[in-house]
């Protein structure tokens, strides 16, 4: 059985749940709360969820250092085996691109498309990047539509605010 730590922040964006695994963090869910949290592991066979910050400790301090414009760049790995067992080969060239996008610059759906090859699926790197388990992490945050405005966050447009306040801490102000 693995364990799964589950740690959460309360910040100006919202509540923040973060678990990881021995291997690294595993999930970042922004406005959220921890029973809906919880819910999202419940499918996956094996794992006992195990409370308290002690283990994301480091996790945490970047995250919250992050979010007073403190921190450019994570250094936080990444549990790849979780990861990738639940996204698509093609999600995951979407988001290793998205992972490289630099703080305080964006890129378009219609730019990432092209980077990997498929240009023309704009929507689709759009619908993969909503999937994105590790958000502000993984920073899909920094994705926007080709016109320059915000677009959509977390496959929601109702969470525009929590994006453009995330681009607001680099330094950003879209349309």
């Amino acid at each position: 059985m693995e364990n799964i730590y589950v740690s959460n922040i309360e910040s100006n964006i919202g509540n923040i749940f973060i678990a990881s695994s021995d291997k690294g963090l595993v999930k970042v869910s922004i406005d959220c709360n921890k029973k809906n949290f919880i819910k999202s592991f419940i499918n996956q066979n094996n794992l006992n969820i195990v409370f308290g910050n002690e283990v994301n400790k480091d996790i945490l301090t970047q995250v919250n250092t992050y979010l007073k414009g403190n921190l450019k760049k994570f250094n936080i790995d990444i549990d790849r085996i979780t990861i990738d067992t639940k996204v698509t080969d093609f999600q995951k060239k979407v988001l290793n691109v998205v992972k490289r996008i630099e703080y305080g610059k964006v890129k378009s759906y219609g730019q990432i498309a092209k980077e990997i090859g498929k240009p023309g699926a704009s929507r689709a790197v759009g619908n993969a990047i909503a999937k994105n388990h590790i958000p502000i992490v993984i920073p899909c945050h920094r994705v926007v539509k080709s016109d320059g405005t915000i677009g959509g966050f977390g496959g929601k447009e109702k969470r525009v605010g929590i994006k453009r306040r995330l681009l607001e801490i680099e330094g950003l102000e879209l349309k």
